[in-house]
């Protein structure tokens, strides 16, 4: 791609100065293996010397999106290893980038960064966390995989066949000019209808490892697919198809249960889970996932099989249901999994499913989304246990590791354990509001101004000063007046009042760019301060802003208010789903059951997905040693620049 912004090793340069793939360099290292990587930044001024010249790849100039909040003009990258452990000063904090040479605000153009390396093997990836342009940053090319090996990783590949059967899976949406060569982001960046004003970026041709929808060729073993949603905002659901058989109208057409999960963002889950031949695996933006592909059962007749995207349903096109019923862009916005996913009803080819099929197959635009990538399979058959290992036998592997590093975590029991006196911290409640833009210049809610269209507000028990002010409510106590060792969150029957603590990143709402100032404005004080080596359990709701007669907020299952699915990424963490429930349509939260693929009470992971009208229990927990300012976001990168995002501190 000529107009990618890339990371390049010295080795990866070419004499013309155009790359193969526009994807970082992989890096692995050993556990416990610290390693220091030295940044540099290369890019370039504009002409007045102020701010970094435009990515090359057509971004959208208009104005800001940030509802009342301005954003920052662009003035550097700051390097984000996702995943990791690692001191604040390493993480990647989106005030102190990395700035072109001779910029004006004392930033320097390059860093040495140390990595620990301390935590279990996973799949890590580093990208651009730059402050307010993230989504073109990344969609730029300014990505790429990290990868922390050990025994259990080890384990996993020789139970296969060794490194050679493990295999890379980055998938990115964009969308491509008109002569195939460049990348264009403007134009996924639609102007959606008033009352749904949320750009998110969806391309209309899958990327893979920076190909767009590549022929893998295979043979009938099993394979280690290393997954990572690398898109700024779509949500995917894989599945295995056979498209042979689909054309025929006949014959077993879906093979998704071919498809084992081993692993999570932060690492190996303690047993294994075999999908089932019509589910979909879903990994929202930010997330990554460890997957067998067993291949060697698949009849010889068959000899291709599709990886596609069967999210989403047409009819659930969140633009075609905003009010003014206008459909724009290349698909529609992720909402939820029972809503959105497109899943078949038999894997046998069925007049049942003539939708999904429709969509598989449909060269429109908006199904173009639905080809990922494809398996081409050799003739014959291979077996034994070197390469198609029995799940007893991965079982066995996973569960030797599955409490191999000091977040204390029975996945099989679904509980903290078996170490006694662990400390837990306050807990904690934070808001993913929607649908908030166009209430800054009508009268505050609560007495809250500078709304955005999308917004992350923190919330906290206690009484306000004033009777002008408005409380909250709430339909969920979670003891947010204890502070040590709390009791855990339970729905109520009436709503609990709350009050605003924080709801944005700056501590005013309105300031000067950093280029009258020469420097980035204060920030807000952090309202979760958290101790090293303790627990915190965190309730995240995503909700809308639904604006009753008195002007006040409250949840609502509307399907015209919808929100979008968040995915929640909060840095150096790794955190467990403990409990989900929905708002129903009388503002109460009912307990959710999630399917096992949604590894809840099992995996380690630094990004979960939270669903519309949904609210999540999450385990958090800080491992010691570990200290400063983080951040914590939606991981929707125009969400992200959007002011969806806030920080905590850990002492």
């Amino acid at each position: 791609m000529p107009n990618a912004w890339v990371f390049v090793t010295g080795a990866d340069t070419t004499s013309s100065g155009v790359l193969a793939s526009p994807m970082g360099p992989t890096l692995s290292y050993r556990r416990d293996a610290p390693t220091s990587v030295t940044w540099t930044s290369n890019l370039a001024s504009d002409s007045t010397r102020t701010i970094l010249a435009p990515p090359p790849i057509n971004a959208p100039v208009g104005p800001d999106i940030c509802g009342n909040v301005q954003t920052q003009s662009d003035v550097g990258v700051a390097i984000h290893l996702h995943g990791a452990r690692v001191q604040a000063a390493y993480d990647g904090w989106p005030l102190t980038p990395l700035s072109f040479t001779g910029n004006p605000y004392a930033f320097a153009s390059t860093g040495v960064f140390v990595y620990p390396n301390a935590q279990r093997s996973s799949m890590l990836w580093y990208h651009d966390h730059a402050l307010d342009r993230t989504g073109r940053h990344v969609h730029a090319g300014l990505a790429g995989v990290y990868f922390i090996r050990d025994a259990a990783d080890d384990s996993i590949l020789a139970s296969i066949g060794g490194a050679a059967q493990e295999l890379l899976c980055v998938v990115q949406d964009r969308i491509l000019s008109s002569d195939s060569l460049s990348i264009n982001y403007a134009s996924g960046m639609p102007i959606a209808p008033v009352g749904f004003e949320r750009p998110e970026f969806l391309g209309s041709t899958v990327f893979v490892n920076g190909k767009p929808s590549p022929t893998v060729a295979v043979a009938r073993r099993t394979y280690r697919l290393r997954v990572l949603n690398a898109s700024n905002a779509r949500t995917y659901s894989f599945a295995l198809v056979d498209m042979d058989a689909l054309a025929r109208s006949s014959g077993r057409v879906w093979y998704t249960d071919c498809l084992r999960v081993i692993g999570a963002d932060a690492g190996l889950v303690s047993t294994s889970v075999q999908l089932g031949a019509t589910q979909a695996l879903v990994v929202t933006s930010g997330q990554r996932r460890d997957v067998l592909i067993d291949l060697s059962s698949v009849p010889s007749t068959v000899t291709k099989l599709r990886l596609v995207n069967i999210g989403l349903k047409p009819e659930n096109d969140a633009y075609s249901n905003s009010p003014g019923g206008m459909q724009i862009g290349p698909v529609a916005i992720f909402s939820d999994s029972a809503s959105t996913v497109f899943a078949p009803t038999s894997q046998n080819f069925s007049t049942a499913d003539s939708g999904i099929y429709a969509w598989l197959t449909s060269a429109l635009p908006v199904a173009q989304v639905s080809k990922v990538q494809d398996f081409s399979l050799s003739s014959g058959a291979v077996s034994g246990a070197t390469t198609s290992p029995t799940a007893t036998a991965i079982n066995t592997i996973l569960a030797s590791t599955a409490n191999d590093d000091d977040f204390v975590w029975n996945a099989s029991t679904g509980s903290l354990g078996p170490k006694s006196g662990i400390a837990f911290g306050p807990n904690r409640l934070v808001l993913l509001m929607g649908n908030t833009t166009g209430t800054a210049t009508a009268t505050p809610i609560n007495n809250v101004s500078g709304w955005s269209d999308v917004q992350i507000m923190e919330m906290s028990s206690g009484q306000y000063l004033t009777s002008t002010d408005r409380y909250w409510p709430f339909a969920f106590d979670i003891a947010a007046q204890t502070t040590n060792n709390p009791a855990a969150g339970t729905p109520t029957l009436r709503p609990i009042n709350y009050k605003l603590a924080r709801k944005s990143f700056f501590a005013s709402e309105t300031n000067s760019d950093i280029t009258v100032t020469r420097s980035y404005p204060a920030l807000a004080a952090p309202t979760i301060s958290a101790k090293a080596g303790t627990y915190e359990r965190w309730y995240v709701a995503n909700i809308c802003n639904n604006l009753a007669a008195t002007g006040a907020p409250r949840p609502v299952a509307d399907p015209l208010l919808m929100p979008d699915m968040h995915p929640f990424h909060v840095h150096m963490v790794s955190q467990v789903v403990l409990r989900r429930w929905v708002l129903n349509a009388f503002g109460l939260f009912v307990l959710k059951t999630s399917p096992a693929i949604d590894l809840d009470r099992q995996a380690r992971q630094d990004t979960v997905r939270v669903e519309s009208n949904e609210l999540v229990e999450i385990l958090v927990y800080y491992p010691p040693g570990y200290v400063g300012n983080y951040v914590y976001h939606c991981h929707l990168l125009e969400h992200e620049d959007m002011c969806m995002m806030s920080h905590f501190k850990v002492s």
